[in-house]
């Protein structure tokens, strides 16, 4: 290990000195907290990572140790706290509203815990595409009223003051309450701020991202929810682009562009039903023998161990300080190619 290596390494030791404090006291009450435990869980894949100098077999073989079942709890007990926090959400929006008391109680029992949770929530932008899943509405009520394996859609996002048609894209999903054919399958989060994100992307199982290539610039939500074991599902655009692996998540088409809007967005409404249809609904319901959702359990342990060292301030933070900070304070000039 050269000096550099050292320096670097340190950083990443001491972004995680809390967390092996929390081991060191023997804090069980602690840990039994499901934030707690899926930050020992992290805290194992960077610190393995950084130990086998970017092995990603190791860093994956040393997640793969952590009990499935105990896993799995963790992310339904988020699942649940989520839908808690989304019938409380919706029922004071329908109070707010005045609504029958009809559908103020039907607000309370909202989303089922049991069944598939996908989450888009950000900027209404309209190249981001919030309204993709109305591009082909037969598809969606077939998959929402699906009596075996049915999916349900939380939506939250604000736009632009300024931006009427972002602002007439929320109207259009949050007037889907009426619709009776997905009535409860598909909400609509109000005031959309912090707070919603953080349990949204605690709480969700698949995380939607359709905008339109190549507009995407990053997508950090994305990045946030594999750290608390949710899934992605996303155009390859932005981190996506160079995140999926195959195994780490679903993929919405295959990179193409179009110089015409439409078509661009008739081929992705396809491409986004078909993965959902093929790929994302079959995955998940699949169940062995114990009722356990063992490749769905892989592809979520895969997207953590493959994702999370990867994406994040912590290694943004050692490359900094291995190529440019240690190099630039001990070099005799500031060109970063001159040794």
């Amino acid at each position: 290990m050269t000096a550099l290596d050292a320096v670097a390494d340190d950083i990443l030791f001491q972004d995680f000195v809390h967390v092996t404090r929390k081991i060191d006291r023997g804090d069980s009450a602690r840990l039994r907290n499901n934030n707690s435990t899926l930050q020992l869980m992290l805290h194992t894949v960077f610190v393995q990572h950084k130990r086998d100098r970017g092995t990603l077999a190791a860093t994956s073989a040393t997640l793969n140790n952590v009990n499935k079942i105990i896993f799995l709890r963790i992310v339904c007990r988020l699942q649940n706290l989520l839908l808690q926090f989304v019938r409380r959400r919706v029922t004071r929006q329908c109070n707010r509203r005045e609504e029958t008391a009809d559908s103020i109680e039907a607000a309370r029992t909202v989303l089922d815990p049991n069944v598939l949770t996908i989450g888009f929530a950000r900027r209404f932008a309209t190249y981001k595409r919030a309204a993709l899943f109305l591009s082909q509405i037969d598809r969606l009520h077939d998959l929402v009223t699906d009596s075996n394996r049915p999916i349900q859609i939380i939506f939250a996002g604000k736009a632009h003051p300024a931006d009427d048609p972002g602002k007439a894209l929320i109207q259009k999903i949050a007037n889907l309450r009426h619709d009776a054919k997905v009535a409860g399958r598909i909400v609509f989060i109000e005031d959309y701020d912090i707070n919603v994100c953080r349990h949204l992307i605690q709480g969700v199982d698949v995380w939607l991202n359709n905008p339109r290539r190549p507009l995407e610039a990053s997508g950090t939500s994305g990045q946030k929810v594999v750290l608390n074991g949710g899934l992605n599902c996303s155009i390859l655009d932005g981190w996506w682009a160079e995140a999926f692996d195959g195994r780490n998540g679903f993929a919405i088409g295959r990179g193409e562009t179009h110089a015409q809007d439409n078509v661009l967005d008739q081929r992705d409404g396809e491409a986004l039903f078909d993965v959902l249809e093929n790929q994302v609904v079959p995955l998940f319901y699949e169940r062995d023998a114990d009722g356990l959702p063992r490749d769905w359990i892989k592809m979520m342990m895969h997207s953590i161990s493959s994702l999370a060292w990867r994406f994040s301030a912590h290694r943004m933070v050692m490359d900094y300080a291995k190529n440019c900070y240690v190099p630039a304070a001990g070099g005799l000039s500031c060109d970063m190619n001159h040794h």
